[in-house]
């Protein structure tokens, strides 16, 4: 019975979200300009492929991990976060170089620097997620995937509709998960994360990162 009621969450949190984003990504593509809308999918494409080194297996091992043992949720939490801090960086760092030594103009680098943040917000995002799907609380998954896209429709439809650009187009990605993230913390802070077992282990962020690698590998 849980395996049916999460399967049947996450399937149709998928659905509505995918088809969301595909009315989204249509306007986008009539209401942009060319140009603009190559600049928005060349950021997100970037973004896409450099997210999986601000993550490299570690939501993946999280779930594993966490629901064996569930009270090491706060610690796996607390010291997968630091290291997510920490790789999220080292993936400005890649962006910021590839886009210098590539000579991209300084327009689209601006909006590949406020898409990159939309997607390590995203990433942090899933970690939750992690938490929810290591407790088999799905339903929490699929509230917040949907009212992401619900949201991301609504607010991204509204700008290109009045015809504020790009610019303003991709930041309501950014504003939209963060609102996300919020919640999500709200959620996993009062529900299944305890305050007190949070905490940070340096030798415990080294096995957590070497555990997590193949998956990440693998994901690379």
């Amino acid at each position: 019975r849980t395996i049916y009621k999460n399967t049947l969450y996450l399937g149709t949190a998928e659905i509505v979200s995918k088809i969301l984003q595909f009315v989204v990504m249509i306007y986008a593509a009539r209401l942009l300009s060319q140009e603009h809308f190559g600049k928005f999918s060349f950021a997100l494409s970037l973004s896409l492929i450099a997210i999986v080194l601000a993550d490299l297996g570690i939501n993946t091992l999280l779930v594993r991990e966490i629901s064996s043992n569930k009270s090491l949720a706060g610690k796996y939490f607390v010291n997968a976060f630091l290291i997510k801090v920490v790789l999220s960086f080292v993936t400005y760092s890649v962006i910021v170089a590839a886009l210098n030594i590539l000579d991209y103009p300084q327009d689209t680098r601006n909006i590949v620097y406020i898409i990159w943040l939309f997607t390590i917000l995203s990433t942090f995002t899933e970690l939750f997620y992690s938490i929810f799907r290591a407790f088999e609380m799905m339903h929490y998954d699929a509230f917040l995937k949907i009212l992401r896209m619900a949201l991301l429709a609504f607010a991204g439809l509204y700008v290109l509709f009045k015809g504020y650009g790009v610019f303003l187009f991709c930041a309501m990605f950014v504003l939209v998960e963060i609102i996300v993230v919020l919640i999500s913390s709200l959620i996993a802070l009062t529900r299944f994360i305890k305050l007190r077992a949070m905490k940070i282990d340096f030798s415990f962020m080294v096995s957590i990162f070497k555990k997590a690698l193949p998956f990440g590998l693998a994901f690379v």
